[in-house]
């Protein structure tokens, strides 16, 4: 599912200044990992010398995604586990926090309530997160303007928030997934999977769970290392609202019509995650979970057409531990996709395909059950075209998705596959990146 990539405004936050003297890493921080020394370069260039100083560096962890470098996790000496800077890395633009986790309680064996408090690296922001069993249910966070005034605004859906700030999961925009690390936050006790969404970036999020899937075996952080070695950071599916939520589906779809003079087609088009393999999530691409989706189109004798690129979506984010959520419709025009499937359908097909999509606003978006890519297929379904059907069997998801569906389509013999469903032309779009786009809303009545 596409989700937005910027936030309508960002408040200049609290200014914390200070001389910084000219710093070299000294020879005993010299590690063989390459990252982390470019990571303590930064550090050294951006931080106070005492702060810099009161870092443990011995004590660093490297965190990897798909063999690379995503980020470094530094404790602070003479404290516990449960304060550190955690320093991000994407396209060599470093950002990060400070965390002090202290204040977070674990009441079960699944479930944390408490505070937990962000600052940025320059202490321009200080956020606090108000966890209830595990849900972040409040954001205070603390900024300052350009005349140095104190700004304190709240991101929970109960407080109105200055102009431009997202009051509500609802209305505000989506700039990362949730990251799921394994950390140990027991200092060697047990392994826990936490959200770290919310101090890798702060800067806007419809996010609002916490999510810690309990304690568990399976993967250690990394150490300070060479880097090398397979990714200890797992990425945690979450779908979207659309950029563009389509308000009446009816409205939309109504321009439709049957004759014998028009021609028709239903195209499926594919956003997979990483193109040329079966990943669900990718976190380094704009897309993280892909997106499925479909174009209609009605071409008239009189060289009019009606054209509308749709995506089953839900109301607000899902992911796992959340997997259910009221479906909404949204516009797709111009999404990007790497494979697509065109089928040329009759009058009265694509009235089933129309009427089938019109039914699904009563369905539930389900994670596992019932996502972008099943509705597609279902919509599909409804004329006896049948598309592969390959699940992900992952800890954290375990339905269709984009990467399965976008390979299976690839490796598909079209002959056999028309003759399977309804001896029709199909006509296959295959990229190797996410390049081609799709069509636009054209046409009205």
């Amino acid at each position: 599912m596409k989700y937005s990539t910027t936030l309508s405004a960002l408040l200049i936050v609290i200014f914390f200044c200070g001389c910084k003297k000219d710093k070299t890493i000294s020879s005993t921080s010299i590690n063989a990992n390459g990252f982390l020394d470019s990571a303590l370069q930064y550090l050294k260039s951006n931080l106070l010398q005492n702060e810099f100083d009161n870092l443990d560096v011995a004590k660093s962890k490297t965190f990897l995604y798909k063999g690379q470098n995503f980020g470094v996790e530094i404790f602070e000496k003479g404290e516990t586990d449960n304060k550190f800077l955690l320093l991000q890395n994407k396209n060599g633009i470093y950002s990060g926090n400070w965390i002090n986790m202290s204040g977070l309680t674990k009441t079960s064996i699944k479930f944390s309530s408490g505070n937990i408090i962000l600052k940025s690296l320059d202490h321009n922001t200080i956020t606090k997160l108000i966890v209830d069993s595990n849900k972040v249910i409040e954001m205070d966070k603390t900024t300052i303007d350009n005349s140095n005034k104190i700004n304190t605004y709240f991101k929970s859906g109960k407080y109105p928030a200055p102009s431009g700030i997202p009051s509500s999961p609802e209305t505000a925009a989506t700039v990362l997934p949730d990251v799921i690390i394994y950390y140990d936050v027991n200092g060697g006790g047990g392994v826990d999977y936490y959200s770290w969404y919310w101090l890798l970036d702060q800067e806007g999020s419809s996010t609002y769970d916490y999510f810690n899937s309990g304690s568990g075996g399976g993967g250690g952080l990394g150490s300070s290392g060479s880097g090398n070695g397979p990714s200890n950071i797992v990425v945690a599916l979450n779908y979207f609202p659309p950029d563009t939520p389509i308000k009446d589906l009816g409205k939309d779809l109504k321009c439709f019509t049957e004759n014998s003079t028009s021609t028709y087609d239903v195209s499926v088009n594919i956003n997979e995650p990483d193109p040329g393999t079966r990943d669900v999530v990718n976190a380094l691409s704009a897309f993280p979970v892909g997106h499925t989706f479909l174009t209609l189109e009605q071409h008239n004798a009189d060289g009019t057409s009606i054209i509308r690129t749709i995506g089953f979506y839900p109301k607000n984010t899902v992911k796992p531990g959340t997997e259910t959520e009221p479906s909404v419709f949204g516009d797709d025009s111009d999404t990007p996709y790497d494979v697509s499937l065109d089928f040329s359908v009759t009058g009265a097909e694509m009235t089933k395909v129309v009427n089938r999509v019109l039914a699904q606003q009563a369905i539930q978006y389900d994670l596992n059950n019932f996502n972008c890519t099943n509705a597609a297929m279902d919509a599909l379904q409804s004329i006896n075209v049948n598309l592969p059907s390959t699940k992900s069997d992952g800890a954290l998801f375990n339905g269709n998705d984009p990467g399965d569906l976008g390979e299976d389509v690839k490796g598909l013999n079209l002959n056999n596959f028309s003759t399977q469903n309804g001896d029709r032309k199909i006509t296959r779009i295959v990229s190797n990146s996410n390049n081609q786009y799709s069509k636009g809303t054209l046409g009205g009545c």
